[in-house]
């Protein structure tokens, strides 16, 4: 899955390195989190230059199943595949990959 920013990751980093609270950060702009990301860019804070010194690992790798068993461990269930109706959606639009005008019917251009 690709996305813009792990937000749990970045959240952390700045809470680690600075002390501040989660409110604290929530009131910085995208580009005072950036420019504060480019300082530690050139001068990382203390616990990221031990762990480099000491070849830190995480204890454990993050997996999908990690997911899956947090959200069956709150009652809830993830679907691996669409339901059948998003499924039919999903083959009108165009553009989607298996979408029955995914490359646009003959003699047709793309919009």
């Amino acid at each position: 899955m690709s996305r813009i920013a792990d937000w749990p990751r970045l959240f952390g980093q700045i809470i680690t390195g600075t002390g501040w609270t989660k409110g604290e950060i929530d009131a910085l702009t995208l580009f005072e989190a950036n420019e504060l990301l480019e300082y530690w860019s050139e001068h990382p804070p203390t616990h990221v230059l031990l762990a480099a010194m000491m070849k830190a690992r995480p204890l454990r790798k993050k997996t999908a199943g990690d997911l899956l068993s947090a959200v069956e461990g709150a009652g809830g269930h993830v679907c691996t595949s669409p339901p059948e109706a998003i499924r039919k959606f999903l083959t009108r639009v165009p553009g989607m990959p298996g979408s029955e005008r995914a490359g646009g019917a003959q003699g047709e251009s793309p919009a």
